[in-house]
């Protein structure tokens, strides 16, 4: 969900973070300047599409993990990128073909790439700057409305607000919308293990039109302030049990948390 406008989004010359992500898991909804971009990036960190892997993987991990021992039965995936094999909703609904799911981003190339619509499933172009339009749209409100919890999905998602965009009120006003037992989801790359490679990331996105706003491992717990059994840590350490990640917690880059929303009336959670 980057801040460059979407009236760009289609323009096949400049590259799109949507399609940069789906080149980095080597799906086939890209472009040759989403490639460029991608090489650039490995110039800094030859490892960038295993990073995007095992963010994407926590993702899904996470989200299974929430249907299965949790009971979200409800997802709300803001920033979700295209939406290609092996999908999110298709993990949940391994647990409980019922779930439902709402995809948001801003990016037109999201909905160009969509091939087809599934029951229970619905995908918006929005931006999550508009937040209080968000959640009065009708699928979303739909989604909220019914008092059941929901997980709130925001992987790779703050790295694309910079300050002016106020994260922190966003975060919130999601937050705040969600009923009680609820959980925050939230990735993003970090400038906690080394703040040179990550202002290296940040100009190779600039130089493509693109800006990224790493934060601290401090910064980023912030946005779980209030909320119960946050868990924050590396993407590929979180109840883990692949061997095959070569990674290491000062080549991650990248950081997840997982908070529970208290049950309304048990505790303030403002």
């Amino acid at each position: 969900m980057p801040r460059n406008p979407s009236t760009t989004a289609l323009d096949p010359t400049k590259p799109t973070v949507a399609r940069t992500y789906s080149a980095m898991l080597k799906q086939k909804s890209n472009l040759p300047s989403d490639r460029s971009l991608l090489g650039d990036l490995m110039q800094v960190i030859p490892s960038f599409p295993e990073l995007a892997k095992v963010n994407f993987d926590y993702m899904r991990r996470s989200s299974q993990w929430l249907a299965r021992h949790q009971g979200i039965r409800r997802f709300l995936d803001i920033g979700s990128g295209i939406i290609e094999p092996p999908t999110l909703h298709d993990a949940v609904r391994q647990v409980d073909p019922g779930c439902r799911v709402v995809y948001v981003d801003n990016d037109e190339s999201v909905l160009a790439y969509r091939e087809h619509s599934t029951s229970g499933v619905e995908m918006l172009e929005w931006d999550v700057r508009d937040t209080e339009n968000l959640l009065r749209s009708e699928a979303v409100a739909a989604l909220l409305g019914a008092g059941e919890p929901v997980a709130l999905n925001l992987g790779s998602v703050i790295q694309w607000l910079g300050d002016e965009d106020e994260p922190h009120r966003i975060v919130r006003m999601l937050v705040d919308s969600l009923p009680g037992g609820s959980y925050l989801n939230m990735t993003t790359p970090t400038s906690e293990f080394s703040a040179d490679v990550a202002a290296r990331v940040t100009q190779v996105y600039a130089d493509h039109g693109i800006l990224l706003t790493t934060r601290t491992r401090e910064e980023f717990e912030t946005f779980f302030d209030g909320l119960d059994e946050v868990e924050i840590t590396l993407p590929y350490q979180w109840r883990s049990t692949r061997e095959t990640v070569q990674l290491t917690p000062d080549t991650s880059h990248f950081l997840s948390g997982i908070g529970r929303v208290p049950m309304r009336g048990a505790s303030e959670h403002r």
